[in-house]
């Protein structure tokens, strides 16, 4: 068993980047098959009926002056209140975002539960 897990786990085989669609998970090794497109918000276009398309979980830029109180209420299951830090209840989804970038860890964990699939109504 031991030999099985020495040939399948490799800590030199690179993973793909946070804020990735894959974030965290292994890329393949060069040969194994090439790598995936960069992802990126601007690529996903329209459908062919023109309808912009979304990226699931994402929150519209209409919304950013929203609080977050307001967006949970809005977009978000009730559950997603026990995970939530408080201090964040009452700014601007904006302001959540400015400091998250400024590398505040509450803002951060914040702004990725906004966004999580598994909170969404």
């Amino acid at each position: 068993m031991r030999v099985r897990l020495e040939l399948k786990y490799s800590d030199t085989q690179p993973r793909w980047p946070a804020g990735d669609p894959r974030g965290g998970q292994w890329r393949p090794k060069e040969g194994g098959g090439g790598e995936a497109p960069e992802f990126s918000e601007d690529s996903l276009g329209e459908a062919p009926d023109g309808t912009p398309i979304d990226v699931v979980g994402g929150i519209p830029e209409d919304k950013l002056n929203w609080t977050t109180q307001q967006f949970m209420s809005a977009y978000c299951r009730a559950d997603i209140r026990r995970v939530m830090p408080g201090e964040f209840l009452n700014m601007k989804i904006e302001d959540v975002i400015a400091r998250a970038k400024q590398g505040e860890a509450a803002a951060n964990r914040c702004w990725k539960l906004l966004r999580q699939d598994r909170f969404r109504k």
